[in-house]
């Protein structure tokens, strides 16, 4: 025995290596940091690997045994393999060897990724683009996974710092993330003068559209993160939404806010950082009253605020008066909403334009004021590879049925 494992060590290059598992290193953006090459393996067992998957640490992939991968280093005595555009960690039950002959440099590769695969069912990961090549790895269900070509049937993908591959029929392809867009809501017995505005949600319709979207398995994210899914940063799961409301009415905090709370579902507001409130007015659901500034406060973390604009929400000739502004005039206005929203969030980093309208001078002056994402009111999900300042939404109506919701997500 004892000459047996000397044998061992002599073709394997060391002793077995058993690898600590580890929540993933990100920054304090929430992107993923860069990992460190350490070295190349074989592995021993079965290796599962773990990852933080829209803000949840759960299992992603197994590594089948006889496999060579190559291992990162987060920190020092963390260790990690790559994973789509990141890493993940090896369970504690992993053991891997060295892998003779292998030098300690991943090959490089340059090509960059045009777009997410979705896991429906564990998915094979093959050495060559055929059925009958070795099976590296399975990646598990319900992930969104990026690719870097496809071809011929075949998906070509980054996984444990080599070149695998994914046959077209075991995945759908992306099909992006819903953002939600909501205005104003009302009871229905207090809705006198809006009941013909579409954008004006009953409380009821609101609460069961967000009940059937957690009956449905649907988890919100972030705008953060959906700038995140567009730089390939994070890893993602299937079933994700993000909800938004644009003008920043008090309605939203009055009958939006506890039914989010009810259901852990986090949003954004695009404020009109002008009609901020000091004071809070006796509720009156004739008009359209503006959040105070104490309201928005209540209102974190679960609430995120963000820009739609300082005073350019307003019509000229029935005509959004933005479309007749300069790109100076537009700049000016948009550095002014960031730095009055500054108080509230020091990370204001996102536009919806007045009205859903833009033009190219709009989406220029909002690059240059420093937003990464611009939002219209154009209908269609965010999908990687988006004109980032002209990113679309969903409208869900009151009118909605559960179909025609499930039926808007899906599309």
């Amino acid at each position: 025995m004892q000459r047996f494992h000397s044998l061992l060590r002599l073709v394997l290059g060391c002793c077995f290596l058993t690898i600590p598992l580890f929540g993933l290193a990100m920054s304090s953006d929430g992107t993923l940091t860069k990992t460190e090459i350490k070295q190349a393996v074989i592995t021993q067992t079965h290796c599962l690997l773990s990852a933080v998957v829209s803000g949840k640490q759960q299992v992603v992939a197994e590594i089948l045994p006889g496999q060579s991968v190559w291992l990162n280093s987060v920190l020092k005595g963390q260790n990690s393999t790559q994973f789509g555009q990141g890493a993940a960690m090896l369970a504690p039950s992993c053991h891997v060897g060295a892998a003779p002959g292998k030098s300690n440099a991943m090959p490089e590769e340059h090509t960059p990724m045009q777009g997410y695969l979705v896991t429906k069912d564990n998915v094979r990961l093959y050495a060559d683009s055929r059925r009958d090549s070795a099976v590296v790895a399975e990646l598990k269900p319900h992930l969104r996974y990026p690719f870097v070509a496809e071809q011929d049937g075949w998906y070509k993908v980054r996984f444990g710092g080599k070149t695998l591959f994914i046959a077209a029929p075991d995945v759908e392809k992306d099909r992006g993330i819903a953002v939600l867009t909501y205005h104003h809501l009302l009871k229905n017995a207090e809705n006198r003068y809006f009941r013909q505005t579409s954008t004006t949600t009953s409380v009821t319709a609101f609460e069961q559209q967000m009940a059937l979207l957690k009956q449905q398995g649907y988890r919100t994210i972030s705008l953060y993160d959906i700038e995140n899914y567009l730089n390939g940063s994070a890893h993602f799961s299937d079933k994700l939404i993000s909800i938004t409301f644009d003008d920043g009415l008090e309605s939203v905090y009055r009958y939006a806010f506890p039914i989010l709370k009810k259901y852990r579902f986090n949003a954004t507001i695009f404020v009109i950082s002008s009609r901020m409130k000091y004071t809070l007015a006796p509720w009156d659901p004739n008009q359209l009253q503006f959040i105070t500034r104490t309201q928005y406060q209540q209102m974190q973390p679960l609430v995120d605020l963000q820009s739609h604009t300082h005073f350019l929400h307003r019509l000229l000739k029935k005509q959004p008066i933005m479309l007749r502004r300069s790109l100076h005039n537009m700049l000016v206005d948009f550095q002014r909403s960031i730095q009055v929203l500054h108080e509230f969030n020091p990370k204001v980093r996102y536009l919806a334009y007045p009205y859903g309208s833009y033009t190219s001078l709009a989406k220029k002056a909002a690059e240059q004021a420093g937003f990464q994402l611009a939002f219209s009111t154009q209908i269609g999900k965010v999908n990687f590879g988006d004109d980032r300042y002209q990113l679309k939404r969903i409208y869900l109506l009151k009118e909605d049925n559960p179909q025609q919701i499930l039926q808007k997500l899906a599309q």
